[in-house]
């Protein structure tokens, strides 16, 4: 064989293993890019799955926050609207006319007496309204009911703002207007708030 003929198989050869090398090495790093794709899909969709429940968690958070706003607002609203009323309850029972001021006077004394033989401690400006006719009504109802009927006026008064204190054998009952209203009150922010958080 000849010089010309041996170069021109090495070169034959040559360019044979160059291609074969290269269509390996475009193989391999078709596998590789491949590999490659697929590591970077599994490594970014734990990335994209905690951004994802992130976002998710922020989005309840705003919710709840937004919820709680709401609920303070409306139950500002609501306690502003019962502070109204009680002022109005308030301001209405001190403009009651003395028949309906007595009338009611007598139905507090009647449900407020636990056995009948209390002392009633009055407002010097419900010591006025007061009279005996009132006190023996309240008895005689008392004693319908089975209690004593047997019900004292106080011969000391105090500073209430209406209403009255009935004072037994070692206690006190606290039926002044002050006092029902804010029982009162309280019984119902009790209940607004079980309405609204309950």
């Amino acid at each position: 064989m000849g010089v010309d003929k041996i170069v021109a198989k090495l070169i034959s050869d040559a360019e044979a293993e160059a291609t074969r090398i290269l269509a390996e090495a475009e193989h391999e790093a078709g596998e590789i890019r491949r590999q490659g794709e697929e590591e970077a899909q599994a490594a970014s969709e734990p990335i994209l799955q905690a951004a994802e429940a992130e976002a998710q968690r922020r989005r309840r958070q705003h919710l709840a926050l937004a919820e709680l706003w709401a609920r303070n607002k409306v139950l500002a609203a609501k306690r502003e609207v019962l502070e109204r009323v009680f002022q109005e309850a308030k301001e209405r029972l001190g403009r009651l006319g003395s028949q309906e001021y007595r009338a009611f006077l007598k139905e507090l004394l009647i449900r407020a007496a636990e056995t009948g033989e209390e002392e009633i401690v009055l407002s010097p400006r419900d010591a006025a309204v007061f009279d005996t006719n009132l006190l023996e009504e309240v008895n005689a109802e008392l004693k319908r009911a089975g209690k004593a009927g047997s019900l004292k006026v106080a011969q000391e008064g105090r500073e209430l703002d209406g209403g009255f204190v009935l004072r037994g054998r070692g206690y006190e009952v606290n039926v002044t207007f002050a006092t029902l209203l804010r029982q009162a009150h309280e019984g119902l922010e009790t209940e607004v708030a079980r309405l609204l958080f309950g």
